[in-house]
Parts: C-alpha cells; sequence; structure tokens
C-alpha cells in the first residue's frame, strides 16, 4: 500500500505529463510578457531609440547649416546737425527705423574626414546600444526561468513534504495506539511528533518560497504582483550541444560584441581627434536685405540687398599642444578597449568551461538521484511497515524519512541546477533571445 502511494507521488511529480490547467503560464508565455513589459527592457530599448535618432548624416556634420536672422528696430530723436555750407537742420523728436535680414548658408565640405569617422561613430554606438538591449534582454530572460523553476521545485518539495506529513500522522497514530496498549514508548512518540512539527514547518517555509518566486515573477513581467500564477510541473532539458559547437558560437556572445564594437569606436575617436590636425574648408553664401528711414537729415533712406558668397579655410598651427594631448590620450582608450575585450574573452571562454562543466555534472547528479528516489521509497516503505508490525525501532524509521527526504531535494535541486546551466549556455553561445523567440 505504501509503495503505491510513494508510486503514484514520483509519477505525479517526475513523469512529465503536462496537466490541462486552466489559465496555465508557460515559460515562453512568461519571457514573452516580460520582454514586452519588462521596465528595464523598455528603458534600454527606449536608450537604443535615442542612438538611433543621433545615427544621422546630419549630427555628424555632414550637411550645411542655413539660418535666417532678422531684425526691425525704430527710435524718436531730437536731431541737430550743423554742414560745412552752413546749412543747419534742427528737428525735435525725430523719428528713424531700421530693417535688416540675412540668410546664411555654411557648408563644411573638409574637416580632415572627421564628419565620416564620425557618421561610422554613430553606427557604432546605434550597433551598441542594441547590443546593451540584447544584454538586458538576456538577464531578465534568466531572472524569469529562475523564478519560473524555482515556482516548478518548490511545487515538486511541497508535494513530496505534504505526503510525508501524511506518513507521519499515520506514524503519530501507530505510535499513540502503541503507547497506550503498553507495545510502545513514550520516546517514540515523542520523536514522531517532533518529525511531523518539523515537515509542517518545511511546508510552510516552502509555501513562503513558491509565494515569493510568484511575486518575482509577477514583478519581472511588470505584472499586479498578486496576480495569480500557475506554471507548468515539469522541468525539460532540451539543449544539449557539445563542447565544440558551443566554442563555434561564442562569436554570437552579446557581452563579447559590446566590446567588440567598443574597440572599434575607440579606434574612430583616435581618427576624429587626428583630423583636427588637417585643414579645415567652409563653403558659404549670404543674402542681405537692410533698409533704413530717417524723418529728418542728410539721408532720408538707405537700401541694400544682395548675395555674397564664398569659402573659408582654417588650419590649425597652436592650441596649446591640445591637439597633441587628445591623440594620446584617445590611444590609451584604444589600448584600454583592447584590454577590455581580451578580458571579456577570457571571461566568457571560463564561464563557457565552467557552465559546460557544472550542467553535465548536474545531469548525471539528476539520473543517480531518480534512481536513488526510487531506491528511498521503496527503503521508506518497508521501515513503514517494520516500524508497523513492531520489528523495528523509530530510529530506523527516521532514517528512512530522512533518506528519502535528502534524495528529493537533491533530485529537484539537480533538475533546477541542470536549467539554470542550460539557460546560461544559451546565454553564452548568444541564442538566449532567439530561441525564446
Amino acid at each position: 500500500m505504501k509503495k503505491n502511494k510513494f508510486a503514484l507521488l514520483l509519477l505525479h511529480l517526475f513523469s512529465g505529463a503536462v496537466c490541462a490547467q486552466e489559465n496555465k503560464l508557460t515559460i515562453e508565455n512568461a519571457v514573452k510578457n516580460a520582454l514586452e513589459k519588462n521596465y528595464d527592457v523598455l528603458i534600454y530599448s527606449n536608450l537604443s531609440q535615442i542612438e538611433d535618432n543621433n545615427n544621422t548624416i546630419g549630427n555628424a556634420g555632414m550637411l550645411p547649416n542655413i539660418d535666417v536672422n532678422g531684425s526691425y528696430t525704430n527710435s524718436t530723436n531730437d536731431l541737430k546737425q550743423e554742414y560745412n555750407t552752413g546749412a543747419e537742420v534742427n528737428r525735435d523728436a525725430s523719428g528713424s527705423s531700421n530693417t535688416n535680414l540675412d540668410a546664411g548658408l555654411v557648408w563644411t565640405v573638409f574637416d580632415g574626414m572627421k564628419m565620416f569617422h564620425t557618421k561610422k561613430k554613430l553606427d557604432g554606438l546605434f550597433y551598441q546600444s542594441e547590443q546593451q538591449l540584447k544584454i538586458q534582454m538576456e538577464i531578465t530572460i534568466k531572472d524569469v526561468v529562475k523564478a519560473y523553476y524555482s515556482i516548478i521545485i518548490n511545487q515538486q518539495l511541497l508535494k513530496a513534504t505534504q505526503q510525508e506529513i501524511k506518513l507521519l500522522e499515520e506514524r503519530l497514530q501507530l505510535a499513540d495506539r502503541k503507547l497506550n496498549n503498553g507495545s510502545g514508548s513514550k520516546l517514540d512518540q515523542l520523536q514522531a511528533k517532533l518529525e511531523y512539527n518539523r515537515q509542517k514547518s518545511i511546508e510552510l517555509a516552502t509555501i513562503s518560497l513558491i509565494e515569493e518566486s510568484k511575486l518575482t515573477l509577477n514583478r519581472l513581467m511588470a505584472r499586479a504582483l498578486d496576480s495569480p500564477v500557475v506554471t507548468e510541473d515539469t522541468i525539460i532539458i532540451s539543449f544539449r550541444p557539445s563542447l565544440e559547437e558551443l566554442k563555434k558560437m561564442l562569436p554570437e556572445n552579446n557581452n563579447l560584441r559590446y566590446y567588440e564594437m567598443n574597440q572599434r569606436l575607440a579606434e574612430l575617436s583616435l581618427k576624429e581627434n587626428q583630423s583636427l590636425r588637417y585643414p579645415r574648408i567652409n563653403l558659404g553664401t549670404h543674402y542681405i536685405f537692410n533698409r533704413s528711414t530717417n524723418e529728418a537729415g542728410f539721408t532720408l533712406l538707405n537700401q541694400s540687398q544682395g548675395y555674397n558668397y564664398g569659402a573659408t579655410i582654417s588650419f590649425p598651427i597652436f592650441h596649446g599642444f591640445n591637439i597633441n594631448r587628445q591623440i594620446k590620450n584617445a590611444k590609451l582608450d584604444v589600448l584600454n578597449a583592447k584590454l577590455q575585450l581580451s578580458s571579456w574573452n577570457d571571461i566568457v571562454n571560463a564561464d563557457l568551461l565552467n557552465t559546460f562543466r557544472n550542467f553535465n555534472n548536474s545531469i548525471e547528479i539528476m539520473k543517480t538521484e531518480e534512481d536513488n528516489i526510487l531506491l528511498a521509497q521503496e527503503v521508506l516503505a518497508i521501515a513503514q511497515e517494520r516500524y508497523r508490525i513492531g520489528i523495528s525501532n523509530a530510529i530506523e524509521l527516521q532514517d528512512a524519512f530522512r533518506s528519502f527526504e535528502e534524495s528529493m531535494t537533491r533530485l529537484v535541486n539537480s533538475r533546477f541546477d541542470a536549467k539554470t546551466n542550460e539557460t546560461e549556455l544559451r546565454r553564452l553561445s548568444g541564442r538566449l533571445i532567439s530561441d525564446f523567440r
């Protein structure tokens, strides 16, 4: 009878069958909701849009500037003028006005190629912002996976704990009967009560962990924190590449792509600063209109209008050694960017090796614990029966309970570790986002 109970429990926990539940949240939908609504993802998406808006030839300085300026002034003055001819002009409250219009175009046609380097830099900044967005998306997906499967493993542990509580209730009743009929001891009865209370405490703590993970999952999806969460009940490992395959995927790693572009941006900044040593040529043209009127005086009306155009060239001779200083600093920035890329390349490769090893270990542990749980189930069933018929003591039964509990905990933890390591392998290989999309 006890074996049948445990067999049903294990089948329910680990058979892989998915029970049809209303409003069940799949991991794919959880990730989809998070990528669409998570606040951090939306912030980085907006930052990427800003870089896209900035990525124009006008912002790079390739287009001309056109400005129109106008002014109108009116004044009233007392006028007194004496001319060498002997004539005099005396006029109180004499009015005058001035109208001015200037429409001009200035176009930098050569700046040592700086504008072209700047445009490439704007392209790179936009690309880098996309990588930052992808990195944040990966962080969010990892957090969602962790919260989602934390709910599953704790629900599995909760079911196992609740099943143990039912068995402990039977043990406590049996201990009470033995104590009452004189075949048992007070010690056995107290130990049964202590173990029962311990499992009830574990039950409450596990429920708390489930609710905490549900709250975290709702927060990541930007849903109401008290929204109901019904997850699937199994953990499936579907990504099993070889180490060689993973190494071939490393160029797709978003952190490496980010720092590769970071090095490229530093090199473009160096070229921008080197461009300051070259001459700068501007083309310009202006349309000018000017009109002045006076109610008194020698000139009553003065009006002019017309165009002018030309070119200006400026050549840097001495700027306090600032250009040299900027170039030296830019070269150091390039060196630092190369060092950062090398450092991250080592970090990613080390993470890949560690994660791959941990992943394989967790798979092997999981297989072992799947065998162990069946053995622990059988041992507990035998211990229960031996205790019931009085040929074993409470210590033997207690050991059987602990062995089953520890084996169950190791099993679900190994499944969780395998899933989190699988997710990390997807991230390191640059596949995490595309696999969930």
